[in-house]
Formats: structure tokens, C-alpha cells, sequence
């Protein structure tokens, strides 16, 4: 949304030389209402894909431009080809003129372990809510990296269980 009205306001001034005067003022924001203001998202290690689940992926700041408070505000998150749907979550509320940062979670499907290089993907942050008779939305598109199959981290030494398997 690039021009919204957010208000009208009507006056007649008496005056008692020249009469009344009717004046008219008009309140309007320029640009978007909702907009993503930061966008962070880690390489992904497949042998870790249960982990992202629960636990965050990356994280993104929304950013509140109007007057007034949104609510019902849905963020999701899609890596087209390694997700079969995006993970969205709905945020209650954005008060007015604040930011909130939002972690975000992926759920990936079996393709992510085929895969037998260093892939870069495109990952898909959407932010949006219903307005006033329409949907108001702003997306990001980040590009990261799936590491292949076989990669471990092993900064965090409860990692070697995401080695250890029966085969």
C-alpha cells in the first residue's frame, strides 16, 4: 500500500468581519504500512532438519509504519523444492510506529537429503494482514545455503548425535 487516508475532518469558523469559513483537512500516510525491515537466515545443515522445527532458522524485524495498532499479522517463511509448504505464524499485534523481530522455524521434506553438494537456495519471507477490505503484504527474498548431507557442525559438541545414526 503506497497512499492510505487516514483521516478527514470538517470545520466552519465564524468570523464576525468576513463571515464563516469552511475548512477542510485531509490526514494521509505515504508508503507502506507493514514492511520487513530486517532479514537474517543461517545456512542450513540437512543432518539438522528436525532441529529447525522447533528451533530458529533465522529471524525477521516487521516494522509498523502507521497510526494505529495491526493485528492478525501473518509471517511466513518458504525454500521453494526443500519445504512442501511455507511455516507461517501469526503475530496478535504491532502497536504503531514499533518493530517486532519474529523467529523463524522450517519444516523441510525429504529432498534435503539428496542432497550431495553445497546448494544455494532462495528462501520466501512474507509479512502481511487484512486491512481495510484488502490484503496489505510486503515480502523478501534472501538467498542461503543447504550444506550437503554429510556436513556436521561441530561448534556445539551435542551435534555428534546428529552423527551418529544406525546406518
Amino acid at each position: 500500500l503506497f497512499f492510505a487516508l487516514l483521516g478527514v475532518a470538517l470545520a466552519f469558523l465564524p468570523f464576525e468581519d468576513i463571515g464563516g469559513t469552511h475548512r477542510i483537512s485531509i490526514l494521509t500516510r505515504f508508503g507502506k504500512t507493514l514492511q520487513i525491515d530486517d532479514l537474517f537466515l543461517q545456512d542450513i545443515l540437512p543432518s539438522k532438519y528436525k532441529y529447525y522445527t522447533n528451533e530458529p532458522v533465522g529471524k525477521v524485524k516487521i516494522r509498523n509504519t502507521s497510526f494505529e495498532s495491526l493485528r492478525k499479522i501473518k509471517v511466513s517463511l518458504f525454500i521453494p523444492e526443500y519445504m512442501s509448504f511455507p511455516v507461517e505464524q501469526e503475530i496478535s499485534e504491532i502497536k504503531p510506529n514499533s518493530t517486532k523481530e519474529v523467529p523463524l522455524t522450517a519444516t523441510f521434506n525429504n529432498k534435503i537429503f539428496y542432497i550431495d553438494e553445497d546448494t544455494p537456495v532462495q528462501a520466501q519471507v512474507r509479512v502481511g494482514y487484512y486491512g481495510i477490505g484488502e490484503k496489505i503484504d510486503d515480502s523478501v527474498t534472501k538467498s542461503l545455503t543447504i550444506f550437503n548431507k554429510n556436513k556436521i557442525d561441530w561448534s556445539d559438541p551435542k551435534n555428534i548425535t546428529a552423527f551418529v545414526t544406525p546406518n
